[in-house]
C-alpha cells in the first residue's frame, strides 16, 4: 500500500475546551464542522461527570458529518453517561479494553473492574468506520510516567485507525500528557488538544517535540 505524504499539524492549549474552545474571539476557537474525530478520557471522580454531557454538546458543533466522538468512562457511571450523551449524538457502539494487568474496584458494588468501556458516538448522518475492527482491545496497563490518569499510545492506534484516516484532525479535551496527541502525530494525523491544568504545557511540548 502506498503511504501518503502527509504533513502533520499540532496545536494545544491550556484552559477548558468550552472556554476557549466555543470563543469565537480567541485563536483557540474550534470551528463548526472542523473536527474529524475526538478521542478522550476524562477524568472519572463524579464532581466531573457533568464534561461528557459537556463533550457530547460541543461534539455536536464541531464535529464534520459522520465525524466519531469517542470517550473512555467509568463503568460506574455508565448508565447516565451513554443517557446524557445520546442527547446530542448517535450511540453507534461500544468497545471494551481489557485490564488483565491492572485492574481497580468499585467498592460500594464489591466488583473488580476487568475491562474499561469506550463509548463511540457519531454525528449523523451515521455512516461506517474506515476498516472492520474487533470490538475488544487488550490494554497494556496505565503508563504514569508523566501524567497520574495517563493511558498508552498503543492502545489508541487501533482507534485512530478504524475511525480516522491519515491527514484527519483528532482533538482531546482533555489531553493531559498528550497521549492522544502523540498517538495521532504518530499515524500521521493532524490533532488540537485543551488542557485545564497549567503543569501539563511543559510536558507535552517536549513529548510533541520528539516526534
Amino acid at each position: 500500500m502506498k503511504k501518503l505524504n502527509v504533513v502533520r499539524m499540532y496545536k494545544y492549549y491550556i484552559g477548558s475546551f468550552r472556554t476557549l474552545g466555543d470563543d469565537v474571539s480567541h485563536e483557540a476557537y474550534v470551528k463548526d464542522n472542523s473536527i474529524d474525530c475526538i478521542i478522550t478520557d476524562p477524568p472519572y471522580p463524579k464532581e466531573f461527570l457533568h464534561v461528557w454531557k459537556e463533550l457530547s454538546e460541543f461534539g455536536k458543533r464541531v464535529l464534520k458529518p459522520s465525524g466519531f466522538l469517542i470517550t473512555y468512562c467509568p463503568q460506574y457511571y455508565l448508565d447516565k453517561i451513554m443517557c446524557d450523551m445520546r442527547q446530542d449524538l448517535t450511540y453507534w457502539c461500544q468497545i471494551v479494553m481489557t485490564h488483565d494487568r491492572s485492574r481497580s474496584t468499585l467498592f460500594p458494588r464489591k466488583e473488580i473492574c476487568g475491562y474499561k468501556p469506550i463509548l463511540v458516538f457519531q454525528k449523523p448522518p451515521v455512516t461506517k468506520p474506515y476498516k472492520s475492527f474487533v470490538d475488544i482491545i487488550k490494554g497494556s496497563g496505565r503508563e504514569k510516567g508523566l501524567h497520574e490518569w495517563q493511558q498508552s499510545e498503543g492502545e489508541l492506534t487501533p482507534l485512530i485507525e478504524t475511525f480516522t484516516k491519515q491527514g484527519d484532525i483528532i482533538m482531546d479535551p482533555f489531553m493531559g500528557s498528550g497521549t492522544t496527541l502523540a498517538a495521532a502525530l504518530r499515524n500521521n494525523r493532524n490533532t488540537v488538544g485543551f488542557d485545564i491544568n497549567p503543569a501539563v504545557e511543559n510536558i507535552v511540548m517536549k513529548r510533541l517535540g520528539l516526534i
